[in-house]
C-alpha cells in the first residue's frame, strides 16, 4: 500500500494517531474534524470491497425503544432523497455487499459496503443525508409506521408498528426475555437496565416529540464516529465529507455524550457478605409442565473493561475451556451433577461495563444454590490446583485459529470497524480487538504452575473478588402472553375512553392518513443514484477449481492464497433410507465428537481437535435435491496427518455405549432445538411446508435442530430412553458402519498451491487406511418407534407456539426446466416491492421473503408477523400483482443491478470453495452461471410476466404451514386443516 494522507491541502481535519496492524495488513488513521469535533477513522487496506459506517452514542433513558425506532426511521427519506423508502430502493437497485443498520445498548450504527466504487459513493451519500437530514421532522407517518400507531376497525382501537411487532417477537423468545432480565437486574441503577430495543408495553408510550428530541440530541457530527475502509482515495473522501455534510454543522456541547453519566460503576449492584442477589422472571406457557426442570438460571458478572488484547484473548480462552468446548471443565461438572441440560456462556465486550454470563437451561429452580456452588467450587479448585496444560493449550489453539479467520472474513472491513468501536467508542485503544499476535506470544510465556501468576489473578478478579454479580432465574408461567395482551387491550380501551371527541377524531384521521401514505407509491425516484446495466460485466468466472486424482479418487481443488491454512471437506453421499434410519442417522451424526472413541475419551478427543484443527464440524447438506453428510476441517498444512487421523477415529472408532453420556447429549440437543425453533420460526415454517414436495426439505425436517419432525422424535426418544436403550445403541453402531463406506466418499480442498503436495500425501495415507471392518448393508434395524408419526400429515398445517407473533409460509412446485434468471429478478421485485409494501409496510411484519429454486420449488414466508390469514392471502394475490406489471410500475434496470449484486457478492476463500463444490456436485459450471447471468441482464417486463404460469402452479400447490401465536389460535383453526400444539 502506498497511500499518503494529505492534510496540508485539507485543513479541516487534525490527525490524532496512526495505528498499523501488521497481521491484518492494515493502517488506521484517527482524525478529528476541526469544526464539529467529529471523529474520523480511515482503514487503509487493499480490499476492493469498500465499507462506510457512521456510529452515534445513543444511551437510552427509558424502555420506549427510541434508538431502535429511530434506526428504522431515518432511512425513510431525507432532504436530498425525498422518497418514502430510499433504503429499500437501494436494496433493490445497488451493488451493495452490505446494507443495514444496527441498534446496540449504547450506540447505533449505519454501515454500508460495495465493491463498486461508484455505487459505494452513492450509498455513502444516501446514508449521510439520511442520518443528518431525515424526513422524520416533516412527516409523522414515518414514526407511526416504523414505531407504533393506532388502528381503528369497527370503532375498536388497536396498535401496530414494525418495531412494536419485532419486539413482540423478541419478548416471545425465552432467550431474549432472559437477556433483557439480565440487563435489567445486573445493571440496575444504570441506563443499561432499560430495554434499548424497546419493551412492547413501553413502546406505545413514546411520543412523536420525544422521538424527535432524541434525534436532535444524539444525531450530531459532534457525537459521531465516521469510518471509511478499503482501497480508497481517503483525501477525496475527507473533502467530500466536509464539503457536503460536516461543514453544515458546528460543535455543540449539548451533543457531547459521556458514558460515565449513564453507566457509572458506582451505581452498579453489589452482592456482598456472602449473599448473592437473586432476581426472578417468567416466560410464557399455556400449561405448567409436570417436569420441574424448566427454569433457566444465569449467573452474571460485570467485569472491568479490559485495556489490553492479552486480557481479552485470555478471557475468551477461559470462556472456551471452562464453558463452551465439548468437555469444558465447568460445563462438564454442571451436567454431571444434573444442574442443567444445556450450558452456555456469553462474554459481552461491546459495553462500557462488559459482562460475563453463565447460563443453565432446563434446570429445577430449587437447584439454584447448587448451581452457583458448583461453579464457585470449580473456580476455587482451579485456583488451588491449576489448569490442565493440554486443556489450556487446546483453548489457545482454538482462539488462534479464530483470530486467523479475521483476514479472510466476508465483509471483513465491516467486522474491523465494529470491532474497533467495541473499544474506541469507550476511550480505549483502537486495536484491542484487532491485534492478536503479540498477545499470543505473551500467552506462550504463561506458567500454568504459577498459581500466583497473571492468569489465575485474572480468574480470581472476574469470579471471586467481584461483588458486581447476581443470579437470574426465568421460570414458566401460565398464560403470561394472554395477560400481557389483555393488559394491552385494557390500556388501549382506557385511552380510547379518556379521549375527547376531537382527540378520537384526530386518532382516526392520523390512522387514515397513515394508510394513505403507505398505499401511495413514490412516482419519482430520479433523486436516488443508480448504476447502469452497462456498469456490470456481462460474463464472469464465478466457478474456478481443478480436479486431481489421489489413489483413483477425484478431489475438487480450489487454489487460494491461504499461506499454511488448509480447508478440507469430505462429502458422503446418502442414498435412500427409511424414515427410521433417517432419524437414527441424525442422532448418530449429532453424537460424533461428543462421545468417546477407542483409546480416548471425548474430553481428550476434543482437546486433540482443538490442538490440531481450527474447525472440525459435521452437518447435513443438500446440493439441489441430493443429500450428503459433510465433514469440514480447517487445519495447518503441517497438521494434516493429525487432522486426518482425528477424522478416521471419529468415523470408525466412536463408541455408542455410554448410556448416561448419550442421554446428556440428547437432552442438550432437545433444549437447543426448542430455542432454535422459536428463534427461527420463518425457517421452520418454510422448511416444514416444503417437506411435502422436496426430498431435501423433508430430510432436513427430520434431521436438523429447526425441524419439527426432529424435535418431536427427539422428545419421544428421550421419554422412552430406558426402555429402548439396547436396541437404540445397537442401531447407532450399525448406522455408523453402514454410512461410513469409502465408496461413497467425495473429497475437496481449498489451499495455497504450495500446500498441495503435503495434502495429497496425507490424503493418500488416509485412503490407504480406509477399510470397512463390518458389512452392515444387510443389517435390519430395530424399529422401536413409529417413525412415520412425525412426518407432515397435511398440506395445510398450523403449529401452535407460546409466541406473540406468527411465522407464515406457502410453498409450491413448478417445472424445473422453466427455471431461469428472470426468476431471480422476480425474487428481488417481490421481496423489495410487493411483499415489502403489503406485508411489512401495511401489515407491520418485521420481515418477508420469497425464493425460487432451480429444483422447481419456491416458497413465501414472513417473520415476526402480527397477521396470519391476511399474509397467506397476500401470497396468493401475488399472481394478480405479476399480471398487472408494466414499464411504468417498476424500474427493471434497478432490479437487475440488485440481483446481479447478490451473485457477485465477494466471498471469502472457504465460501468461494464451497460454491465450487456445490456446482461440481450439481454438474454445473461457468457456462450455466453465465446463462443465468445473461437471463438476468436481459430481463424485462415480458420475461417477468412469462413466469405467470409457474407462479400459478406454485400458489395452486397449496402447501402451507405457519407457526402460530396464541392470540391467532382461533383464526388458525378456521383456516388450516391440521392444527396442533408443539410442546417446546
Amino acid at each position: 500500500m502506498s497511500f499518503h494522507l494529505d492534510l496540508v491541502n485539507n485543513k479541516n481535519y487534525k490527525l490524532i494517531n496512526t495505528t498499523s496492524i501488521a497481521e491484518l495488513d492494515m493502517t488506521i488513521y484517527e482524525l478529528s474534524h476541526n469544526k464539529t469535533k467529529a471523529k474520523i477513522l480511515l482503514y487503509e487496506n487493499d480490499d476492493e470491497n469498500s465499507v462506510f459506517n457512521i456510529a452515534f452514542k445513543t444511551p437510552v433513558e427509558n424502555s420506549k425503544g427510541t434508538p431502535h425506532i429511530l434506526e428504522h426511521s431515518v432511512l425513510c427519506g431525507s432532504r436530498k432523497y425525498n422518497v418514502k423508502d430510499p433504503f429499500i430502493e437501494l436494496a433493490k437497485s445497488s451493488m451493495n455487499t452490505f446494507l443495514n443498520a444496527m441498534t446496540y445498548p449504547d450506540k447505533t450504527c449505519y454501515p454500508v459496503a460495495s465493491a463498486n466504487l461508484k455505487d459505494f459513493k452513492y450509498l455513502t451519500d444516501v446514508y449521510l443525508d439520511s442520518v443528518f437530514f431525515p424526513n422524520i421532522y416533516k412527516n409523522k407517518n414515518i414514526f407511526m409506521q416504523e414505531g407504533w400507531h393506532y388502528e381503528v376497525n369497527d370503532d375498536k382501537l388497536t396498535v401496530n408498528g414494525v418495531v412494536l411487532n419485532e419486539m413482540r417477537g423478541v419478548y416471545s423468545d425465552r432467550n431474549e426475555i432472559l437477556s433483557d432480565l439480565v440487563y435489567k437486574t445486573l445493571y440496575k441503577n444504570t441506563n443499561y437496565a432499560y430495554a434499548y430495543g424497546g419493551d412492547p408495553k413501553e413502546i406505545i408510550n413514546l411520543s412523536y416529540e420525544e422521538f424527535l428530541d432524541f434525534h436532535n440530541k444524539y444525531y450530531s457530527p459532534t457525537n459521531s464516529i465516521i469510518s471509511f475502509y478499503g482501497k480508497l482515495d481517503f483525501n477525496e473522501r475527507l473533502s467530500y465529507l466536509h464539503n457536503e455534510y460536516l461543514s453544515k454543522f458546528s460543535f455543540d456541547k449539548k451533543n457531547v455524550v459521556d458514558y460515565k453519566d449513564y453507566y457509572d460503576t458506582n451505581n452498579l449492584i453489589t452482592s456482598t457478605g456472602g449473599s448473592l442477589i437473586h432476581e426472578n422472571g417468567f416466560y410464557n406457557v399455556d400449561v405448567l409442565p409436570e417436569d420441574k426442570e424448566t427454569t433457566i438460571l444465569s449467573y452474571n458478572f460485570i467485569i472491568k473493561r479490559k485495556k489490553s488484547t492479552l486480557d481479552y484473548i485470555l478471557i475468551r480462552i477461559l470462556d472456551y475451556i471452562l464453558f463452551d468446548q465439548e468437555g469444558a471443565i465447568i460445563k462438564e461438572e454442571l451436567i454431571k451433577n444434573n444442574l442443567g441440560q444445556s450450558i452456555q456462556s456469553l462474554y459481552e465486550t461491546a459495553l462500557y461495563q462488559p459482562s460475563f454470563c453463565i447460563q443453565s437451561f432446563n434446570i429445577d429452580e430449587s437447584k439454584k444454590d447448587a448451581f452457583v456452588k458448583c461453579i464457585d467450587g470449580k473456580i476455587i479448585d482451579i485456583l488451588t490446583n491449576g489448569l490442565d496444560k493440554e486443556k489450556f493449550q487446546s483453548g489457545v489453539n482454538s482462539l488462534y485459529y479464530s483470530c486467523l479467520d479475521k483476514n479472510d472474513a466476508e465483509n471483513k472491513g465491516l467486522h474491523y470497524i465494529l470491532d474497533t468501536l467495541g473499544s474506541y467508542i469507550y476511550g480505549d485503544a483502537i486495536s484491542i480487538y484487532l491485534e492478536y499476535k503479540k498477545a499470543f506470544e505473551e500467552i506462550k510465556k504463561i506458567d500454568l504452575d504459577d498459581l500466583d501468576g497473571y492468569l489465575y489473578a485474572l480468574i480470581k478478579e472476574i469470579f471471586v473478588d467481584n461483588n458486581n454479580k447476581n443470579l437470574v432465574s426465568l421460570s414458566p408461567k401460565v398464560n403470561l402472553l394472554n395477560e400481557y395482551n389483555n393488559d394491552l387491550k385494557n390500556t388501549i380501551e382506557i385511552r380510547k375512553d379518556s379521549m375527547t371527541e376531537p382527540q378520537y377524531k384526530k386518532t382516526i384521521d392520523e390512522a387514515t392518513n397513515l394508510k394513505k401514505y403507505q398505499e401511495t407509491n413514490d412516482d419519482d425516484y430520479s433523486c436516488l443514484p443508480k448504476l447502469l446495466i452497462s456498469d456490470i460485466e456481462r460474463d464472469k468466472k464465478l466457478i474456478d477449481y481443478s480436479i486431481i486424482n489421489v489413489l483413483d479418487k477425484k478431489v475438487v481443488v480450489t487454489n487460494k492464497k491461504l499461506n499454511d491454512l488448509v480447508y478440507f471437506g469430505l462429502n458422503i453421499k446418502l442414498d435412500q433410507y427409511t424414515d427410521f434410519e433417517t432419524y437414527m442417522l441424525s442422532i448418530m451424526i449429532m453424537l460424533l465428537t461428543k462421545i468417546d472413541v477407542i483409546d480416548c475419551d471425548y474430553k481428550k478427543l476434543n482437546n486433540y481437535i482443538d490442538l490440531y484443527t481450527g474447525l472440525f464440524t459435521k452437518s447435513f447438506v443438500t446440493y439441489d435435491e441430493q443429500l450428503y453428510i459433510r465433514f469440514d476441517i480447517k487445519t495447518l498444512a503441517n497438521n494434516l496427518d493429525d487432522a486426518f487421523d482425528l477424522l478416521y477415529r471419529v468415523m470408525f472408532t466412536s463408541l455408542f455405549e455410554d448410556k448416561k453420556r448419550i442421554l446428556e447429549i440428547l437432552n442438550e440437543k432437545k433444549t437447543d432445538s426448542s430455542s432454535d425453533i422459536i428463534s427461527n420460526g420463518h425457517i421452520v415454517a418454510l422448511n416444514r411446508a416444503m417437506a411435502s414436495i422436496s426430498k431435501a426439505s423433508n430430510f432436513m425436517d427430520m434431521t436438523t435442530s429447526t425441524g419439527i419432525a426432529f424435535n418431536q422424535f427427539l422428545q419421544e426418544l428421550i421419554k422412552n430412553y430406558n426402555d429402548n436403550w439396547a436396541a437404540f445403541s445397537t442401531d447407532l453402531k450399525y448406522m455408523a458402519k453402514k454410512i461410513f463406506n469409502k465408496e461413497n466418499f467425495n473429497y475437496d480442498v481449498c489451499l495455497d498451491e504450495d500446500s498441495l503436495d503435503k495434502f495429497t500425501s496425507s490424503l493418500s495415507k488416509f485412503i490407504d487406511r480406509l477399510n470397512n471392518t463390518l458389512d452392515a448393508s444387510s443389517y435390519k434395524f430395530n424399529e422401536f418407534f413409529d417413525a412415520n408419526s412425525y412426518r407432515r400429515q397435511s398440506n395445510s398445517e398450523a403449529i401452535l407456539t407460546n409466541s406473540d407473533v406468527n411465522f407464515v409460509a406457502r410453498v409450491g412446485k413448478f417445472k424445473a426446466e422453466n427455471y431461469n434468471g428472470s426468476m431471480l429478478v422476480l425474487n428481488t421485485l417481490f421481496n423489495y416491492d410487493y411483499l415489502w409494501n403489503n406485508i411489512r409496510v401495511l401489515g407491520g411484519a418485521y420481515g418477508c421473503a420469497v425464493k425460487f429454486k432451480r429444483t422447481g420449488t419456491a416458497g413465501f414466508t414472513t417473520y415476526r408477523d402480527p397477521n396470519l390469514v391476511k399474509s397467506d392471502e397476500c401470497f396468493k394475490l401475488s399472481v394478480g400483482y405479476l399480471e398487472s406489471l408494466n414499464n411504468k410500475s417498476i424500474d427493471i434496470d434497478k432490479l437487475i443491478v440488485s440481483t446481479i449484486a447478490k451473485i457477485d457478492n465477494p466471498l471469502n476463500a472457504y465460501h468461494f470453495h464451497e460454491r465450487n463444490v456445490i456446482y461440481h456436485a450439481s454438474n454445473l459450471g461457468n457456462d450455466y452461471m453465465n446463462k443465468i447471468r445473461h437471463e438476468i441482464l436481459d430481463a424485462n417486463i415480458d420475461t417477468l410476466k412469462d413466469i405467470d404460469n409457474q407462479l400459478v402452479d406454485i400458489i395452486n400447490t397449496n402447501e402451507t404451514c405457519a407457526l402460530v401465536a396464541e392470540k391467532s389460535t382461533e383464526e388458525a383453526k378456521s383456516y388450516y386443516s391440521n392444527v396442533f400444539k408443539l410442546n417446546l
